[in-house]
Order: structure tokens, then C-alpha cells, then sequence
């Protein structure tokens, strides 16, 4: 994961997620929270 520091991880690989899942037992989809706010866009 990046950006631990700031107490929020700007991405995380998918191994990881994967692993998460397993221990956790349950799908990315429950563990990820859209927020399409806050993605920055090419030209602004």
C-alpha cells in the first residue's frame, strides 16, 4: 500500500487485496469505497 503515513493509502496492489480477501473472507467489493470526487483528471 502507498501513502501509510498519511493514514489514507492512495492505492494497493492487487496481491494484497487478494490476500486481505482470503484472511478476511470476503470480495474487494465489500473492502473498496468509490469516490470518483477525488480522482484527479488529465487537464485539470
Amino acid at each position: 500500500m502507498s501513502g501509510p503515513e498519511s493514514g489514507e493509502p492512495a492505492s494497493i496492489k492487487l496481491d494484497d487485496l487478494n490476500i486481505i480477501c482470503a484472511v478476511l473472507g470476503c470480495g474487494g467489493e465489500e473492502l473498496l469505497i468509490p469516490e470518483p470526487d477525488k480522482v484527479g483528471y488529465v487537464g485539470e
